[in-house]
């Protein structure tokens, strides 16, 4: 039996409102799954999908742990997890130099639809000002962090990311705590002291010390380092008056795929996608991790 059989739909669009798109990712894996398999699949989004999708097919109260991994801390509530949505971007310049959407690998916390558009979100204001949180993942598998967008090639992606969930926003609200979360295979997860083959490391240790807190200046650095103008005219958005006090309520994870392997919940598709894990492993090792 294929992972992409035990998928079911109804499940699926706790995480995937975005049908159009969620069908072909899920048609992507099934491409994969029926073909003489040589190398391993290299396709973050399905494997986000198939990660995340472990966390809700036992009940959405599974979420609580997905919550707790990608977090480091313990939620009270998670309303729902949402996977390649698009926030409002930050920055809108002139002349048609805007950027796009930012598509968010995966989206946790106090998020909701934003207007009737299947794909924008916003964050869901709370009774107290103080309550709501969201997390903002970027995940990668063996690709590397862009290091410009179209109008701007000194913006990078993380940075872009950071940015993004510092001014994600929603009824004049803010989220309290915000929390940007690196999602890789662990293989690529150095410390500091080491080299490393992929340039979200060398970045990553750049906007963390040592001691795990945020190197606040060096992401303010690179934000300010954007050459298109923050946005300013859009109805019901607004671009912080203090960037650096919503820099106060960041904080960053780097999570593992694996890490999210081992805290799924037990089930017959975990079993299936432990499976299909080794099986993927082993092709990795027969060749060299571009």
């Amino acid at each position: 039996m294929t992972l992409s059989s035990l998928i079911e739909s109804d499940i699926l669009n706790w995480i995937a409102p975005r049908t159009k798109h969620t069908k072909n990712v899920l048609a992507r894996l099934k491409k994969y799954e029926s073909t003489d398999k040589q190398k391993a699949l290299n396709d973050e989004e399905v494997w986000t999908l198939l990660l995340v999708y472990g966390y809700i097919v036992c009940g959405k109260m599974s979420l609580l742990d997905l919550a707790k991994v990608l977090t480091g801390t313990k939620q009270e509530s998670v309303t729902k997890a949402w996977l390649e949505m698009k926030p409002m971007p930050p920055r809108k310049g002139v002349s048609g130099k805007s950027e796009r959407n930012s598509q968010i690998d995966l989206l946790v916390g106090d998020i909701t639809k934003r207007g009737k558009t299947e794909s924008g979100v916003k964050y869901k204001a709370k009774p107290r000002e103080d309550d709501g949180w969201a997390c903002f993942v970027e995940a990668k598998w063996l690709s590397d962090i862009a290091v410009k967008t179209t109008h701007d090639w000194e913006r990078n992606q993380l940075a872009r990311v950071i940015e993004t969930a510092l001014t994600f926003q929603g009824d004049g609200q803010w989220p309290s705590r915000v929390y940007v979360t690196l999602l890789t295979p662990a293989i690529f997860k150095t410390p500091r002291e080491s080299s490393a083959s992929r340039l979200y490391a060398y970045k990553w240790w750049e906007y963390v010390n040592e001691d795990g807190n945020i190197n606040l200046d060096a992401i303010r650095t690179d934000i300010d380092r954007s050459s298109v103008a923050a946005r300013t005219d859009t109805k019901g958005w607004t671009y912080p008056d203090d960037l650096d006090e919503r820099l106060g309520h960041l904080s960053m994870n780097w999570v593992t795929y694996e890490d999210l392997l081992s805290a799924m919940p037990k089930s017959d598709y975990y079993s299936a996608l432990c499976n299909f894990v080794a099986q993927e492993t082993e092709l990795l090792q027969k060749h060299e991790v571009a």
